[in-house]
């Protein structure tokens, strides 16, 4: 019999960031490895597909409508929010079946699933440690119900030792609740073809991630502006932060397809990615993968995918600390961390990250049966 497994689907019908790009990944990888000894069913918000549903076809329309949602009031966004979630787990409810396991990608599990062992993968606790760099209606939702439907999971994912940590310190009485952590992969099958790629500068900087306050974006533009050297590309939604400075030596390119994302990758001069916190870090990682030379911070779990193969700043985040970062790699030997990039990054792949969820997924689904034989 087939493992039956149902996935809270939500974020890829959003841009698709870290969470879809995690969640899509990770089942396409899974049906790929195991075929008929699995069954997944995708749930959108609405309906349970046999497929993944596909993200906002009109991406400025969707950035627009966030935008305006995020200029509301928190209160009023955070009803919103309410009302969405209430609306969703009534719909769960009325389509959800006798699957073998529930796995949660998304903010947290739905209550609707108690009769379901369920496995929740949490990204990071930014959230709850630094709400400072959130819409304040976000952090009001996550209050309202993270603790509460975390704890109705029977075993936790994290996406790097540093996020299990995190988990654990933050909430110390679900301790109970086993947490395994399983890195994210490295993603060759969608670098494999790079075609209809636009005009860009022969040499460039690269940034690859929203504008969010602790992706320290601003500190980036000002580092490139101040240097007057070569141009930074910015590929990514604005997210909740402010707009991109105006400058002639910067060039936001918003949210880019796979394939322009590699080729971005395999020319930049470096991958600028000095953020304050990360629940993994999926752009170094990326990088690595493409031989492009990283210069990240030393915070998080950063260090944990990077190790010894990218370049650190020293010093806390600013315009000058990045400077001196870009300086010193030009004085170093670009092809060593080319190379130690590549190395690094074939410790991490999606087959791995599959079957080690694949492991879990079926285990606590094991148990639980075996439990309720009792």
């Amino acid at each position: 019999m087939p493992l039956n497994i149902l996935v809270n689907a939500i974020p890829l019908t959003n841009v698709h960031t870290g969470i879809a790009r995690y969640t899509y990944m990770l089942y396409a990888t899974m049906q790929a490895q195991y075929g008929s000894a699995i069954n997944v069913t995708f749930f959108d918000g609405k309906n349970c597909l046999s497929t993944p549903p596909s993200g906002p076809q009109n991406i400025s329309g969707w950035n627009a409508l966030v935008d305006v949602f995020w200029k509301l009031p928190p209160s009023i966004a955070c009803s919103v929010r309410n009302a969405v979630q209430i609306k969703r787990e009534r719909a769960i409810a009325n389509v959800i079946g006798d699957f073998d396991v529930y796995h949660e990608t998304g903010f947290f599990p739905f209550a609707c699933a108690a009769h379901i062992p369920t496995v929740f993968t949490v990204h990071d606790m930014s959230l709850q440690r630094h709400p400072e760099w959130h819409p304040k209606e976000r952090v009001l939702f996550t209050e309202t119900y993270f603790a509460k439907r975390a704890s109705l999971a029977d075993h936790i994912i994290t996406v790097s030792e540093f996020t299990r940590t995190e988990f654990h310190s933050v909430f110390p009485e679900l301790s109970d609740i086993p947490v395994t952590p399983i890195h994210l992969g490295a993603s060759p099958d969608i670098f494999a073809q790079q075609s209809n790629i636009p005009e860009l500068p022969d040499a460039y900087y690269l940034f690859v991630g929203s504008n969010d306050s602790r992706k320290h974006l601003d500190q980036v533009v000002a580092a490139v502006c101040a240097q007057n050297d070569l141009p930074l590309l910015v590929a990514g939604w604005n997210g909740w932060g402010k707009s991109i400075q105006h400058h002639e030596k910067i060039i936001p390119l918003g949210h880019v397809s796979d394939t322009l994302l590699a080729h971005l990758y395999s020319n930049a001069t470096c991958l600028i990615y000095p953020s304050a916190y990360e629940g993994f870090g999926l752009p170094v990682l990326e990088a690595m993968q493409c031989g492009c030379p990283v210069i990240t911070a030393r915070n998080a779990s950063l260090p944990e995918v990077g190790s010894d193969a990218v370049y650190y700043i020293n010093g806390a985040v600013s315009p000058e600390t990045i400077r001196h970062a870009l300086n010193a790699l030009r004085k170093e030997d670009r092809a060593r961390y080319k190379q130690a990039g590549f190395v690094q990054a074939k410790k991490f792949s999606w087959k791995k990250t599959a079957q080690k969820t694949y492991d879990i997924l079926q285990q606590t689904s094991y148990n639980y049966t075996q439990q309720n034989k009792k």
